[in-house]
């Protein structure tokens, strides 16, 4: 009688937030997988711990989650959401004239610092868009 080889040993339980990112973003397996080309099984196995991550893996997840590769291995998004209108800010400030930035920085500061609340931001799609700088 032949022996049976011994069984390969299951991966441990993922300690990952990939389905938790995944339901934040509001994206369904299929849409997940076709962002970052593998199956819908490959991001069930993932989820469920049947097969463990590789780096390559883990970095294309984190550009289709829009986070940070880091974010996935340590922050449920569901508990301490990120603040993609940071970001947003960001993209839209590095098109601005420098001296516009500072102005502004510095009448935030000034409403901080009198306990000012600022207005509720306008939708990305709802901002002006910044005059080009002239140069002298």
């Amino acid at each position: 009688m032949a022996k049976k080889p011994p069984p390969r040993p299951k991966p441990k339980k993922a300690r990952h937030f990939v389905h938790e990112w995944r339901k934040y973003r509001k994206l369904t397996q299929e849409e997940l997988a076709e962002r970052i080309g593998v199956t819908p099984g490959a991001i069930s196995q993932l989820e469920n711990g049947i097969v463990n991550y590789t780096q390559p893996t883990l970095e294309a997840l984190a550009v289709a989650l829009e986070c940070e590769p880091g974010d996935i291995l340590s922050k449920d998004p569901r508990l301490s959401p990120p603040r993609p209108e940071l970001a947003e800010l960001m993209a839209l400030a590095a098109d601005m004239p420098r001296t516009f930035l500072d102005h502004l920085i510095g009448m935030m500061t000034e409403s901080s610092k009198a306990g000012e609340l600022p207005p509720a931001p306008l939708p990305a799609s709802q901002h002006p868009k910044p005059a080009k700088e002239k140069s002298y």
